[in-house]
């Protein structure tokens, strides 16, 4: 009898640790769930890939119409039809990466996508990488550039340590080498080069023109 009572506790026992293995393993699979599911990257809304492109094509005069969400090459994206400035549709469609937001020429029927350089309107002065950084000096004067977004950047101009000027110029959506700044009786174009950065006065009612040089 003893030996039976003994069987029963120990099958109890047993059942026990079965079950508190199996809620162990079953909290370590929904963990590595969870961190699988907090793996994947999020996608863009519809409306967030249409505010994308619609900068994108910011001076080109076309405008771009949703068309469909597609699966292209293993990866998804939002489709889209482009007019141009006459309503008239071009033979080149546009895409959006749902995940990381970049544009692409799509090809519908052969299912395909290909870089943005070969859309027919690209403008290689829009996606020029230009640095609005630095110092630039011109007989005694200095012109001190920082960005403040990607739109815009402080400039401060120096003349033997004495303040001139102080503004924040606007880049140019159409070529990112100029900027602009208008501010009353001030009216200057600012020209990035490679080593230098030339300032238009087109009032020239203090005299910032010239091409400064790179300190």
């Amino acid at each position: 009898m003893k030996n039976a009572w003994n069987r029963v506790l120990l099958l109890i026992l047993c059942c026990g640790c079965l079950a508190a293995c199996t809620g162990q393993n079953n909290t370590e699979d929904q963990a590595v769930r969870t961190m699988e599911e907090d793996e994947q990257p999020s996608e863009l809304e519809q409306d967030e890939a249409d505010a994308l492109l619609a900068e994108k094509l910011q001076g080109t005069d076309c405008d771009a119409v949703y068309s469909a969400y597609e699966r292209v090459e293993g990866e998804h994206y939002y489709t889209y039809t482009v007019l141009d400035k006459e309503d008239n549709e071009l033979s080149q469609m546009l895409a959006v990466n749902s995940v990381s937001g970049e544009i692409y020429v799509f090809d519908p029927e052969k299912g395909t996508v290909a870089d943005y350089s070969e859309f027919q309107f690209y403008n290689p002065k829009k996606d020029e990488a230009v640095s609005w950084e630095g110092t630039f000096v011109l007989g005694g004067r200095s012109v001190s550039l920082e960005p403040v977004d990607e739109e815009s950047f402080e400039f401060r101009i120096m003349k033997k340590d004495e303040k001139e000027l102080v503004g924040v110029a606007r880049v140019l959506p159409d070529d990112r080498a100029e900027a602009e700044f208008e501010d009353g009786e001030v009216s200057l174009q600012f020209r990035r080069e490679e080593n230098s950065l030339e300032i238009r006065d087109n009032r020239k009612a203090i005299g910032f023109g010239g091409i400064y040089e790179k300190k």
